[in-house]
């Protein structure tokens, strides 16, 4: 793992697609994750969520240290796998490490199971992908 520099004795830990190990055979199943926390259809939680985030957000998150949820939809959304419909020239994927502390629930957005929380996610859970 390599450390990219963004400020003054702040690193930010990078991982490849390749050590994530994703299963593309897995899904978030939306019943079983209302009662709190993301459940996959295997039973199981996720061990990473994926969200791409602009040039300004991600000097947002190291600048406060954390991930804040948007102004518009006051939430965080994140994917079970790299969604690239959501990449952007300039956007950055990120590995969120799941812990249920966050307070993440499931949402459907369209055909798609999405994972979403309403607090901030500290820095110490994400690591940028190195594509």
């Amino acid at each position: 793992m390599k450390l990219i520099h963004l400020r003054e004795n702040i690193s930010f830990p990078t991982i490849s697609l390749q050590e994530l190990n994703l299963n593309h055979d897995r899904t978030i199943n939306e019943f079983k994750s209302l009662s709190g926390g993301i459940v996959l259809d295997d039973g199981s939680s996720p061990e990473w969520l994926f969200r791409y985030v602009s040039g300004e957000e991600l000097a947002t998150i190291r600048e406060e240290r954390v991930m804040t949820p948007s102004k518009f939809y006051d939430r965080i959304h994140a994917s079970l796998l790299p969604e690239k419909r959501y990449y952007e020239p300039g956007s950055s994927l990120l590995a969120i490490a799941y812990t249920p502390e966050d307070g993440w629930y499931s949402k459907m957005g369209g055909d798609t199971v999405y994972a979403v929380t309403r607090n901030k996610v500290p820095i110490t859970r994400l690591k940028l992908v190195d594509r």
